[in-house]
């Protein structure tokens, strides 16, 4: 179908879908996972955006906030 090709067009390095959504299961931010795909940052949020994946949000300074178990 036209949405298939579409995202597999706009799939930058050939990067899969399912390679974002490990990296956001590993509690990355976004910025970290743009560095570890050697992708942009806008790149990584627009696949976030496209296809519902959630990153972890970063303190200011690059610092992640600390979660009690």
């Amino acid at each position: 179908s036209w949405n298939r090709s579409k995202e597999k067009i706009m799939r930058p390095k050939g990067i899969s879908v399912e390679r974002y959504k490990e990296l956001a299961e590993q509690g990355m931010t976004m910025p970290e996972a743009a560095k570890v795909l050697g992708v942009s940052k806008p790149t990584v949020q627009g696949m976030a955006k496209r296809h519902g994946i959630v990153f972890v949000h970063g303190k200011a300074w690059g610092k992640k906030e600390e979660v009690a178990t």
